[in-house]
């Protein structure tokens, strides 16, 4: 489906680098509503992504 672009490649890293530091202080806070919204921010960038670099 998606290129095996290098540069997306990083950026997705660094994505899921960044979600699994908000998803530790997220559990740690206990806040689900948080959580369901950070996750629909970074599934919004992860889209944008996607869709400029096809």
């Amino acid at each position: 489906r998606v290129k095996r672009d290098p540069v997306l490649a990083r950026v997705l890293s660094d994505l899921n680098r960044m979600r699994k530091k908000r998803i530790n202080w997220l559990t740690s806070n206990g806040s689900r509503r948080s959580f369901a919204v950070a996750k629909s921010l970074y599934w919004d960038q992860y889209q944008r992504c996607c869709k400029s670099n096809i």
